[in-house]
């Protein structure tokens, strides 16, 4: 097939191309999409295709609670065919500020969670309130390859978050899987149990 070059301001960005065949070179930092799961009424959240052989793999979850709890803490397990798995131990710590600055953290303290799942909020988040605009939380949590039978599995991330619509909260936590559980899956969902709305999704590296 004969070599086509194109100068960069040749392409329109606001069109839309469909591409086939092998991309290469995209790699250095760049991610890739593996699937993604949006509800407007959920109490699980899934996303699959960890086991494509990415050498990284990141999960971008934003949540928005239906029900007001004091129990709302967004949580995290992975999994494979054989079903979901308890975390060896994890942690989490936050700092926060009230919109009059009237309270804050400016310090990340270690707090207590539940260990067998990687909570990623240490106050409840809270639900979107009536008259007053949107709360919710965006969560990212980031591991080297989930399904290589070689390594321990670690985890760990960040989220920002409406503990009230006064409090702005910034989280961060890891946990680890003490063995080398090869994991295909993820799913998302609060302790309380309750329903939210969501957009979740996974990324896998590509390697440059």
């Amino acid at each position: 097939m004969a070599l086509s070059k194109i100068q960069a301001e040749s392409m329109n960005l606001a069109d839309t191309y469909a591409f086939t065949g092998t991309v290469s070179g995209a790699g250095g930092g760049a991610y890739e999409v593996l699937s993604t799961t949006t509800s407007t009424n959920t109490s699980t959240a899934e996303v699959t295709g960890l086991d494509g052989g990415h050498e990284h793999h990141m999960i971008v979850a934003k949540i928005e609670p239906l029900t007001e709890s004091t129990s709302n803490h967004v949580m995290c397990q992975l999994g494979n065919s054989n079903g979901y798995y308890s975390f060896g131990h994890a942690i989490i710590t936050e700092i926060y500020v009230k919109e009059d600055n009237t309270d804050k953290s400016q310090n990340f303290t270690s707090v207590s969670d539940d260990a067998s799942r990687l909570q990623m909020n240490a106050n409840p988040l809270c639900r979107n309130a009536d008259n007053v605009g949107k709360t919710n939380g965006l969560f990212y949590i980031f591991a080297n390859n989930l399904n290589q039978a070689e390594i321990y599995k670690t985890v760990g991330g960040h989220g920002v978050y409406n503990h009230t619509k006064e409090y702005a909260m910034r989280s961060q936590f890891t946990g680890i899987y003490y063995n080398n559980t090869q994991f295909t899956k993820a799913k998302i969902f609060l302790s309380s149990g309750n329903s939210f709305k969501c957009t979740v999704t996974a990324y896998g590296s590509l390697e440059a």
